[in-house]
């Protein structure tokens, strides 16, 4: 073989600067064994887990929501002058710097939940 050509573990040689690159000749971009409506039926699955989840993820979000505004409500009898402070006093606790979409992770609220 030639300079910077070298085998691979099968036997088929590869350039050695581009061996990540380089796919085998057997290997087809269609899946074997499936047709149409195969994949109609996978994608009609699919869709029902993604609508399943959306709808699970948003129930967590609204309890998540019903929880942190008990919790500011909490800080403001127990001294907070307004909500920015409690929320700053939340902040602290979670140690999440002051980053709000960080927060929105850290307690499973909806992103973007601070800029309404």
């Amino acid at each position: 073989m030639g300079r910077n050509v070298r085998p691979r573990a099968d036997g088929i040689p590869v350039l050695g600067h581009v061996q990540g690159r380089i796919r085998h000749p057997s290997t087809s971009h269609e899946p074997r064994g499936y047709d149409w409506a195969d994949f109609e039926a996978e994608f009609k699955i699919l869709g029902e887990v993604i609508e399943r989840e959306a709808a699970i993820r948003k129930e967590n979000e609204a309890a998540a929501v019903q929880e942190f505004e008990g919790r500011i409500d909490k800080l403001l009898r127990m001294g907070a002058h307004d909500r920015y402070m409690a929320i700053r006093w939340i902040h602290d606790a979670e140690e999440t710097n002051g980053d709000d979409e960080y927060l929105c992770y850290t307690l499973g609220l909806p992103y973007g939940y601070f800029r309404k």
